[in-house]
């Protein structure tokens, strides 16, 4: 039901516009819709593909971070070595650049990786893992207090990641999340299993 998911997702935009924010995620795109089976499941339930490509220019509209309160960094995964400025954000061709390298991917697949301290940046195949110097640095010069991107803090507190699936991959074991912030940033997670 990724269709009526991704529909009620909007509606709900729609209807309640200052309390949602969508980010995008790395399945919002083209490549990865027609890989994890959103393509197959359009193309099931209306017999061609138009849905999947209305759906998918909604995707490339979608905002690839959101800043609260000029304090928390929200994001679907992580950072870029080329981005230091939240700033620079807003300058990125969304719409046009492409997805498989570069900017918008290190944001939707970079991964942050708590298991060596003084970790910096690592490329594995396409994908960055960032250790806490980078998120000290990048939370230093954006006066950030807190990345979200399961659940789980890392970095003393400076990260934290949401996930919205539970057992997600069917290997980790955790419940879905959802997190609130109310008017004086006071955070709630609210745990789906």
């Amino acid at each position: 039901c990724s269709l009526e998911t991704f529909l009620l997702i909007i509606a709900l935009k729609v209807r309640y516009p200052n309390r949602i924010t969508l980010l995008r995620g790395e399945r919002e795109t083209r490549e990865q819709s027609i890989i994890y089976g959103f393509y197959d499941e359009c193309q099931f339930k209306y017999k061609n593909s138009e849905v999947w490509k209305m759906c998918s220019d909604v995707f490339d509209f979608l905002p690839i971070s959101a800043v609260i309160d000029n304090k928390i960094f929200c994001v679907h995964r992580g950072l870029s070595p080329d981005i230091t400025s939240i700033d620079q954000i807003n300058l990125i061709d969304r719409k046009n650049m492409t997805i498989k390298s570069g900017v918008i991917y290190d944001f939707l697949c970079s991964s942050p990786c708590d298991l060596v301290d003084d970790f910096y940046w690592f490329r594995i195949s396409r994908n960055y893992l960032f250790g806490k110097d980078a998120v000290a640095k990048f939370n230093k010069q954006n006066k950030i207090d807190l990345i979200v991107e399961g659940f789980k803090y890392i970095f003393n507190d400076q990260v934290l990641s949401i996930f919205s699936a539970p057992n997600y991959k069917y290997h980790y074991k955790n419940n879905a999340s959802i997190l609130e912030f109310d008017e004086n940033l006071f955070k709630k997670i609210n745990e789906i299993e």
